[in-house]
């Protein structure tokens, strides 16, 4: 588990295995996030739009979806 507590957090950069649970804390100040496992994109739509709402740039890396 990864759990973030940083204030003021506006970049994030996880590559790591899908099965990591991701706590980052005060998810509204992140603005730019890129991420790398698989199931990555399916994570992205399901949990993404209403867990940061001030995000401007999105990067989703993943070898098995479209």
């Amino acid at each position: 588990m990864i759990d973030n507590k940083a204030l003021g957090l506006s970049d994030f950069v996880f590559i790591g295995h899908p099965k990591v649970q991701l706590s980052l804390g005060d998810t509204l100040q992140i603005k730019n996030l890129s991420m790398r496992f698989s199931g990555v994109v399916y994570y992205a739509r399901a949990e993404l739009p209403s867990s940061m709402p001030n995000l401007e740039a999105l990067t989703l890396h993943s070898r098995y979806e479209v």
